[in-house]
């Protein structure tokens, strides 16, 4: 049941207005000042050359309305080590918060001034400092200082105009060197930067509208030669939503011309996920119904040769079989170009868990359409070994195996049927309900059933020099297991 979603060259506005498209932009532009916002350390001086390492840790703390930010309580659970590089030339204790700040640096807010009258802004009376929390480590002291120059302007664009909500100044957070496992590494050297963020009203509707008026933002700022130019001295946050959906922040896209892509990426994922929840409703699985459970499956698989399987429990780590109830089929199904609705759940996995190795998630929906091949044979391992398999399924097992075995003799001829058993068993141990494989395999091979006493025998096959079987009374309440090598199992 595929979601039918055009390709992007293929989409046109039509198609964009149907599903409800909005588009804005946090436009993110750095000052050409001398020193930083809020101290006197030298801005722009860039450099991976660093005199000392800063360990920090998250810890959340109540707010004034005496509550916990989930976020913060999220951040805290994957135990992150965030290691700030500093270097004496471009950093001082205020940055860490051990020093108060210095009065704001006038250049620098001469020229956010500058820039929000070219954007016919309402300039307020009074600038006012505020802290804006930060929970993405990328600020030591966890909140960044900013402050709204103005608000309520536009931009001419095309035949009508853009909106700008607001324009703040601001500083500029740390640069990311690395992010593996539970280890986060930063450099201090851009840390407050003046910046300038313009923020518009969600008025844009396709991707291309989006990146054009980002470049009449950038070009605007640049038109003073007041800013910095290069890599990253210009950087968006791109917020998205389609009708029904919620706004998802696109974050920190550094080349304009990235946008249109990652919009139309993101639009058709909400589309996709609309489209799910709508399915999942009809099969009635909501919030209130929705039920899962988990068990620690590790020796289940433990004999698996899919790599990754193999190094994580290698590794002393466990393997945990989450069941979704009603997801049967939806789990498969496409939300971007080459990507399913399993990745929305693998993503976050890595996220809290801060895992490194991928893939981290298999599932029992996977193709041969969707998945490569060592990952679908994983899939099918552990589905055997964790879902007992279904009579249409035991029914096209049989028949493989009737058809591997052609022409062969067996003496006595009854062997046959019992060979037969034995393959399919020693292949399938636990996921068969093995009343049903034994009829299905008389009820195959055109031999009557065994009758209704319970019955053992012992035989030779070239496969295994002995394989006992057991077959069942009609009185269910009757399961004692025989002696044999070999019990028919229940499904499980």
């Amino acid at each position: 049941m595929p979601l039918s979603f055009k390709p992007f060259d293929q989409m046109t506005k039509e198609d964009y207005r149907n599903m409800g498209l909005k588009v804005g932009l946090e436009v993110h532009q750095q000052l050409l000042t001398r020193h930083k916002l809020f101290c006197r350390c030298p801005a722009g001086r860039y450099s991976s050359a660093y005199d000392a390492e800063i360990l920090r840790h998250m810890r959340p703390t109540l707010s004034e309305l005496g509550e916990y930010d989930g976020t913060a309580l999220m951040e805290k659970k994957t135990r992150k080590n965030i290691y700030y590089r500093i270097h004496h030339d471009t950093v001082c204790t205020y940055e860490f918060d051990d020093t108060p700040p210095f009065f704001i640096n006038d250049t620098a807010l001469d020229i956010a001034l500058e820039v929000a009258l070219l954007l016919r802004l309402n300039i307020v009376g009074e600038l006012h400092i505020a802290r804006k929390q930060y929970l993405d480590d990328s600020i030591p002291t966890g909140f960044q200082r900013t402050g709204i120059l103005g608000g309520d302007g536009w931009v001419p664009f095309r035949d009508r105009k853009i909106r700008i909500r607001q324009l703040s100044i601001e500083e500029d957070s740390c640069r990311e060197v690395s992010d593996v496992g539970h280890d986060h590494v930063f450099l201090t050297d851009r840390l407050g930067t003046p910046l300038i963020e313009t923020v518009t009203e969600p008025d844009l509707h396709t991707p291309q509208e989006a990146a054009e008026v980002g470049q009449l933002l950038r070009l605007l700022a640049r038109g003073t030669g007041k800013v910095r130019t290069g890599y990253g001295a210009t950087r968006q946050d791109v917020n998205v939503s389609v009708a029904g959906g919620t706004r998802c922040e696109i974050k920190g896209t550094p080349q304009i011309w990235r946008n249109p892509r990652l919009i139309y990426n993101e639009a058709r994922r909400q589309s996709s996920l609309l489209r799910i929840r709508q399915l999942l409703r009809e099969r009635g699985v909501t919030l209130e119904t929705f039920q899962w459970a988990a068990q620690d499956v590790t020796r289940l698989v433990g004999q698996t040769s899919y790599e990754p399987l193999r190094r994580t429990i290698a590794e002393g780590h466990v393997v945990q079989c989450v069941v979704l109830r009603g997801f049967d089929e939806i789990v498969n199904e496409t939300t971007q170009e080459n990507t399913h609705f399993a990745k929305e759940f693998a993503d976050r996995i890595r996220v809290v868990a801060c895992l490194t190795h991928t893939p981290n998630l298999i599932h029992s929906d996977v193709g041969a359409e969707t998945s490569p091949g060592r990952e679908r044979v994983a899939a099918v391992f552990v589905r055997r070994r964790i879902r007992p398999l279904t009579g249409q399924e035991v029914h096209h097992i049989v028949r493989a195996q009737v058809g591997k075995l052609g022409d062969r003799r067996f003496a006595p001829p009854a062997q046959k049927r019992w060979y037969l058993i034995g393959e399919v068993l020693r292949e399938y141990m636990g996921c068969v309900d093995g009343r049903r494989l034994v009829a299905w395999v008389y009820n195959r091979l055109q031999v009557p059933p065994p009758g209704l006493v319970k019955t053992g025998r012992r035989l030779k096959s070239e496969r295994s020099p002995t394989v006992g079987v057991v077959s069942w009374s009609a009185d269910k309440t009757d399961k004692r297991r025989t002696k044999q090598n070999f019990v028919l199992p229940e499904c499980v």
